[in-house]
């Protein structure tokens, strides 16, 4: 069971291994595809939920090819989820934030450690 098997990784190396399922198991790879960008969306990683998006409309559009055979085409395989473009602007905006905010407390840092030596 792919659900079982990816529970037993956790945040980024459980996208990295869904990718890899799904990038080397035809028979998987909507499934995975599918798992692999629901638990991107908890990240701030904006750029792997377009690529994954992305992977997944080809796979999906590649399985509608061979809707002739009736065992290539696992049950949901029809449409992917629409891209969230709402999730990921406002994502970009939130890791920008946490950049700057950890950017000026990383300088404060350094100014307060200066002055502490001299």
């Amino acid at each position: 069971d792919l659900e079982q098997y990816a529970s037993s990784y956790s945040g980024l190396m459980r996208i990295e291994r869904l990718q890899f399922i799904a990038d080397h198991c035809p028979q998987l790879r909507v499934e995975a595809l599918k798992m692999a960008l629901s638990f991107v969306q908890r990240t701030f990683n904006v750029d792997v939920y377009e690529e994954i998006h992305r992977k997944l409309t080809e796979a999906t559009r590649q399985f509608k090819d061979v809707q002739g055979v009736p065992d290539a085409v696992p049950e949901g395989a029809v449409e992917p989820p629409p891209l969230d473009t709402a999730w990921a602007e406002s994502t970009r905006k939130k890791a920008l934030l946490k950049l700057e905010k950890l950017d000026t407390d990383l300088k404060n840092y350094k100014g307060n450690s200066i002055k502490e030596s001299i």
